[in-house]
């Protein structure tokens, strides 16, 4: 029996706020297989039935599908039909071809999804490991991802450049600080919101103040303080971000202590922009990088561990 020869080795599904992290992986296997990412290969759907190519490609021409899986996928018109063409696929070949890669915190994945399906979780893997894991299961499935040349090498290495030129001239802009406070609003308000959901669902005593640079989030036991420093209208440099915890009220000069507060730790973070062209917050110190909401979880998350710890230790 001759083995079935692929147009492409993979092919991705995504909905349209996800196409930067979809380049960012293609990019890192497109030198050594054959890949079928929409916006790349517009000139061949170019003047055909977008509905019936895109079925096709799904549905029959890629070795491995993987699917960058948020809730709203498979609601969209065209990951609609791509959903289709994966289930119908499946139906007749099992779910062995299609490799999930959640790309929310807390995404549920399709109840018709067997539990034992491969799935890829960013946190965990990064890019750069989700690249590898989607080349190995090329392999597995009768692909031969090829040697990467050192003229595609050298063609990489250029976009990559790019990236980070572009990357920098954003940081370094208006445009980049405006985005920069408008993350910074995105996390105050979730802090507040999420605060008042833990109150009204918990009864823990947790409560907010809006302070002059920032977030104040208190509890019985102690306080977080996140303040936002920048010093320039058209560029980021020198500033930060920083989440400081308290055993008590955070310390501020202008505040009178019969006792004065203890830092127990503090973290600093600068918004960036990931080379998915995803916006967010770098950790100074550590490989993290959360979007502004993460950054909020893990604001109160922090809080949170520390009442817990102090409870732990009146036991």
């Amino acid at each position: 029996m001759n083995e079935k020869k692929y147009k492409y080795d993979v092919a991705f599904s995504f909905v349209q706020d996800d196409e930067p992290l979809a380049r960012a992986v293609n990019d890192l296997i497109q030198e050594r297989a054959a890949t079928f990412l929409y916006s790349k290969r517009q000139e061949e759907i170019a003047g055909t039935d977008g509905e019936k190519t895109f079925a096709t490609v799904f549905g029959e021409e890629s070795r491995t599908v993987v699917v960058l899986y948020r809730g709203t996928w498979g609601t969209t018109p065209w990951t609609r039909i791509e959903e289709t063409a994966i289930r119908n696929r499946a139906f007749l070949e099992g779910y062995d071809f299609v490799i999930f890669m959640p790309v929310e915190k807390g995404a549920t994945l399709p109840k018709w999804l067997p539990k034992t399906q491969l799935w890829i979780g960013l946190e965990r893997w990064g890019i750069e490991g989700a690249a590898s894991v989607i080349e190995a299961r090329i392999q597995q499935a009768g692909g031969e991802p090829r040697e990467e040349s050192a003229q595609d090498r050298a063609a990489r290495l250029k976009r990559h450049i790019d990236s980070e030129t572009a990357r920098n001239q954003f940081l370094d802009s208006a445009d980049g600080v405006a985005s920069a406070l408008k993350a910074v609003t995105t996390i105050f308000e979730t802090i507040e919101c999420r605060t008042q959901e833990i109150t009204e669902s918990t009864g823990l005593s947790l409560r907010t103040k809006r302070v002059e640079s920032g977030i104040e989030l208190y509890a019985n036991e102690g306080g977080l303080a996140v303040e936002w420093h920048y010093l320039y209208q058209n560029t980021l440099n020198d500033s930060y971000l920083s989440v400081s915890l308290w055993n008590g009220i955070p310390y501020r000069p202008e505040r009178m202590f019969i006792r004065k507060p203890s830092l127990i730790r503090q973290e600093q973070f600068n918004f960036d922009r990931e080379n998915t062209d995803m916006l967010g917050w770098q950790h100074q110190k550590q490989k993290l990088f959360l979007t502004s909401e993460q950054l909020a979880d893990h604001c109160l998350k922090v809080l949170m561990d520390y009442v817990h710890q102090q409870h732990m230790r009146k036991k």
